[in-house]
């Protein structure tokens, strides 16, 4: 049986989940735009660079990833990135659908951007001697904190916080999973039980 008090209008993701999905979905679009258009989007001369990539060049001072315009990590975490943005996209409307795939699906587009994004930083953390570093050395401190290491960590911050909202939603009490289950292949959304002693 449903529960009386729930809106069943209302989409099943959280609005703040929803719009975190939608924000991280557009920052990610630009960023894998910005590099699969080098050099147009990282070289002087171009009408990109100058307006609308501005806080990426802004940020490839730091990261010698995003200054190289052949990088073949910001190729590959691009591809991945794309993956994650359509399914970011399928799981908001499965939310707004009341789909009970809304929230397995936000969870795991959000363990993936969250561990892309660790593999990302370990790059970063006790690298081996190179010619170049991947992080600038001629930029101070200050500047390395906040124009490199505070953007990236919101992408393991946020995710974070998504996965310990969703993860409650996702675990069915086990005294419930075989009612949830016949149930489950009859209604879309939240399901409740009462009396369950």
């Amino acid at each position: 049986m449903l529960h009386p008090s729930l809106d069943y209008r209302q989409p099943i993701l959280p609005a703040w989940i929803t719009l975190w999905l939608i924000f991280s979905s557009v920052i990610c679009s630009l960023d894998v735009a910005f590099t699969i258009n080098r050099p147009y989007t990282n070289e002087a001369p171009y009408l990109m660079t100058t307006s609308f990539y501005t806080p990426w060049n802004f940020y490839s001072q730091v990261d010698a990833h995003y200054r190289t315009t052949n990088d073949s990590l910001t190729a590959a975490t691009g591809r991945v990135m794309l993956i994650e943005i359509m399914l970011n996209f399928v799981a908001i409307a499965l939310g707004f659908a009341r789909s009970r795939h809304a929230i397995p699906l936000a969870f795991l587009t959000t363990v993936m951007v969250f561990w892309k994004t660790v593999i990302f930083l370990a790059m970063f953390v006790f690298e081996p001697p190179t010619d170049e570093p991947a992080i600038n050395s001629n930029i101070g401190v200050f500047d390395k904190f906040f124009i490199f290491w505070v953007p990236n960590c919101v992408w393991i911050i946020m995710p974070i916080i998504v996965i310990f909202s969703l993860w409650n939603k996702l675990a069915v009490p086990s005294r419930l999973i075989d009612r949830y289950r016949r149930a489950a292949g009859q209604c879309r959304g939240d399901l409740s039980f009462f009396n369950d002693q």
